[in-house]
């Protein structure tokens, strides 16, 4: 039995991303907009890179950009609809 001794243990392996999808009705353009926790998304890349990653890394912007377009991704797969309704 041990007395006075106390352990603590944290953890964070917990990331969250959203992303939306939506059509810009005046030129019909697909418009995505991702949304992350900033250090989630530095360490992310931190640990790729095996460098230290900030705002003020002097690649920062190329770094993310470059990190999204590795691994984010867009399928489209064309289906016929059916239409219910119409006369």
């Amino acid at each position: 039995m041990l007395i006075g001794q106390t352990t603590f243990v944290f953890a964070h392996k917990y990331f969250f991303g959203l992303t939306e999808l939506s059509v810009n009705p005046r030129n019909q353009t697909l418009e995505i907009i991702h949304q992350f926790t900033a250090h989630d998304l530095e360490n992310a890349i931190a640990e790729l890179k095996q460098e230290n990653f900030s705002p003020e890394h002097q690649k920062y912007d190329s770094y993310i950009r470059d990190y999204f377009n590795e691994h984010f991704q867009l399928h489209v797969k064309q289906k016929k609809l059916n239409l219910f309704g119409l006369g």
